[in-house]
């Protein structure tokens, strides 16, 4: 008996166009508005401790820009489909999510993780992260 299964064709891809590369800077800055409204629910101001800012998105930005291009997200084929965008991004932000907690939780960070930790950065990434990069999709498919 033979079934189907359906696969998902990712090739790791750095930014390779204009458009590629501004997505990457806004998922830059996506991910430093995730850490400084993280910080600020914490009770501590982002630009009142800017070392701490940068101390708290460091694992985080080493994860993604090791991790986004192994996933695809700057494919044109993921950049122009709604479904490989939300399927990619979930999935990464999964794995980058829980990379960037291991890193955080190393001797070279302050700050520990835990279950509650992934589960709020999971959810509260992905708010930041998915509307801008169904924008994203909106705006190349016109």
């Amino acid at each position: 008996m033979l079934s189907q299964v359906r696969t998902i064709d990712v090739r790791p891809t750095l930014p390779q166009s204009p458009a590629a590369a501004l997505v990457l800077v806004g998922d830059i800055l996506g991910l430093l508005v995730f850490i400084i409204w993280g910080l600020y629910s914490h009770g501590l101001p982002a630009w009142e401790m800017p070392q701490h800012t940068l101390t708290t998105a460091t694992p985080f930005l080493i994860a993604w820009l090791a991790l986004a291009p192994i996933f695809g997200l700057y494919h044109r084929d993921t950049l122009r489909s709604y479904r490989r965008t939300l399927g990619l991004l979930v999935g990464g932000w999964l794995v980058i999510a829980f990379v960037g907690g291991l890193i955080r939780a190393t001797r070279f960070f302050d700050g520990g993780t835990g279950l509650t930790f992934f589960i709020v950065n999971i959810v509260f990434g992905l708010l930041i992260l998915l509307p801008w990069r169904l924008a994203v999709v909106a705006a190349l498919r016109r």
